[in-house]
């Protein structure tokens, strides 16, 4: 018997990763659309890339975030963690707003840059 389209098992829930630097600096991104985190070479800032972005949005959206000197790694591993493990959808990465963030070495937002899709 198949399940009905309105329901979803928690683990087949979309997850979103939420941005904000400024009220009008704020995106949530799809969690199946995030190809890469990348952590710098200073071990102090997280680049996050999502491709194929549609909808109006972009094709590639690109976010930087900073953490404290030598965390980025640790960082990482947390939002892996989260991402995969996390019982919440709505995933709060870096919030400069509500000074919300999902690790405490996460410092703020630093930087986007998107490719505007035709």
């Amino acid at each position: 018997m198949a399940l009905p389209t309105f329901y979803l098992k928690p683990k087949d829930m979309e997850k979103f990763l939420y941005f904000a630097k400024t009220t009008s600096q704020a995106v949530a991104l799809p969690v199946s659309h995030l190809r890469q985190i990348a952590v710098d070479s200073d071990a102090n800032a997280l680049t996050f890339r999502f491709e194929d972005i549609r909808d109006g949005i972009a094709e590639q959206v690109t976010l930087a975030v900073g953490t404290t000197q030598n965390k980025g790694r640790e960082v990482k591993d947390r939002v892996a963690n989260e991402i995969l493990h996390g019982k919440r959808p709505f995933i709060v990465i870096a919030d400069d707003i509500n000074g919300e963030y999902v690790h405490r070495d996460l410092t703020s937002n630093i930087g986007s840059q998107s490719n505007i899709g035709s």
